[in-house]
Formats: structure tokens, sequence, C-alpha cells
């Protein structure tokens, strides 16, 4: 079923949901809606931005990258630029970034190699978006406070804030104490959640 294969049909444009409709869906499971980014050599990609402002537009606020594939260790090449680019622009944009491995492609690392010299620098930004998927996850879960839900929103309407926030609570939460933050009323300020994660 595979392109060149005999029951291969070519895809067109009705055959995929708009982008904000399916953010609309990822969003609905308590999801954070994010975007995919690959090296910055497609077409696409190489108007990086306007492509990230497009999506946001859409409701994505993440972005995800898989970071082995774009360095190769003591490489300075067009993939390592790409991906300082996007990740210095993800930051401009308040966009956390969320990172991994690809487990489909025989040969990929089990886990990023933070202490190479290409991603030493980048692994400050990796950990803050870690940080602000975890409290996401675990806000979500324990009481519909997740990154975009109304609660976050009307507490931090700015990304920038927002991101903060979420980053200390990150920081802070170790799993036994994410039964503390579903015991929190519906109404909790930021204060409270901050101190039921440990805080």
């Amino acid at each position: 079923m595979k392109k060149g294969g005999v029951g291969y049909v070519q895809p067109g444009p009705e055959a995929f949901p708009a982008l904000a409709d399916f953010n609309l869906f990822v969003q609905s499971c308590g999801a954070l809606p994010a975007l995919c980014w690959l090296d910055g050599t497609s077409d696409g990609e190489q108007r990086i931005e306007e492509l990230l402002r497009v999506a946001m537009a859409a409701g994505n606020a993440a972005l995800t990258i898989i970071p082995d594939r774009n360095y190769k260790p003591g490489v300075q090449d067009q993939k390592l630029k790409n991906l300082s680019h996007v990740v210095d622009l993800a930051q401009q944009l308040h966009l956390p970034i969320t990172i991994g491995t690809e487990m489909n492609s025989p040969g990929n690392k089990f886990v990023d190699a933070f202490e190479t010299a290409e991603l030493k620098p980048l692994t400050p930004v990796f950990l803050r978006g870690a940080h602000v998927a975890c409290a996401h996850a675990a806000l979500q879960r324990e009481g519909g406070r997740g990154y975009l839900s109304p609660w976050a929103v009307q507490n931090y309407p700015r990304a920038a804030d927002r991101n903060a926030f979420f980053e200390q609570v990150g920081k802070a939460l170790t799993p036994a104490r994410e039964g503390a933050l579903a015991a929190l009323p519906p109404d909790a300020a930021p204060a409270q959640v901050l101190e039921a994660a440990g805080g």
C-alpha cells in the first residue's frame, strides 16, 4: 500500500482534516497540539517562521523535534544551522519544544546525546520544554488545568508567562505530589497549584 505499490492512491487535500479542526480534536482530548519539525530542508520548512505562525494561528501551541537526525557529531552543516535557527525562533514565539527519538528507524539512538557539542547549548531549552509538558500532563489529568485550559489561559493569557509557570510546576512536581493536585478546588490560584506540586 506504499507509494508505488499496486493499491496506492495519491492523497489529495480532501484526505486530510483542516489543521485548525485537527488541533481542536487534539485539544479536546486534553493534549497539546504540536507542530512536528523535520530538518528545515523541505520547501515548507525553509519558510519556517511563516509555517510556525500559520500553525499557531490554527491552534498549535508547541513544537516537536527529533534532534538526533539533525546533526552529526563534529560536523557544522546546514541541518545543524537549521536546528539552531528553529530553536531560536520557537523561543522568540514562546513555543515550548518537546523532543525525542525516532524509534521506527533502525540505528537511531535510544536516548539523545545531550553531552555532544552540538546539543549541549540547546539542552536548557529542551529541558524547559520537558518541564512544561510534564506540568501540562499532570495538571490536565488531575483537574483539567492543562496548558490550554480555560484556567491556564485566564491566569496566564501571555504564552511567555504561561511557559514560566508551567516550567516552574514541572521542575517542582514529583509523581508522589500528583494526587495533591487533584485535591485542589476548581478555582485554585496559581500559587496554590505550585504549592501542591511541591514548589
